[in-house]
């Protein structure tokens, strides 16, 4: 169930250890950060992935997706409180980007994570 994580891993990568956009704890590769990575964002990616309203109208899907935004952005405002509280550090990064940012990879992890399924019902169903 962790189709989010390559999405996610790579524009992070990108985002974080090319262009100093953001990152945890220290800027570049680091023990704590890529802890970060393997634990906690795949964890959330879990959750969001297991309780979404996949036969539920459009409605209730849209406002699934925007309330995990909300709790993404409250979220990263939490954990970028100064030191010792905060371990997440903006660069250039801007809130209102990753608004738009986690709303796209959100829209992406479903995509994929329903494309995987399809593939693999498509697969058991040739046996």
């Amino acid at each position: 169930m962790d189709v989010y994580n390559s999405v996610s891993d790579t524009f992070d990568s990108i985002v974080e250890l090319k262009y100093n956009g953001y990152w945890y704890f220290d800027n570049g590769i680091d023990r704590l950060g890529f802890l970060a990575h393997t634990v906690l964002i795949p964890s959330i990616n879990i959750l969001l992935l297991s309780h979404f309203p996949f036969n539920a109208s459009v409605f209730k899907k849209g406002n699934y997706i925007v309330c995990w935004t909300v709790v993404f952005m409250l979220y990263e405002k939490l954990i970028s409180l100064p030191e010792p509280l905060g371990f997440f550090h903006l660069g250039w990064w801007k809130v209102w980007i990753d608004v738009i940012g986690a709303l796209i990879l959100i829209l992406i992890m479903l995509g994929y994570y329903k494309w995987i399924c399809n593939m693999e019902k498509k697969l058991l169903n040739s046996y």
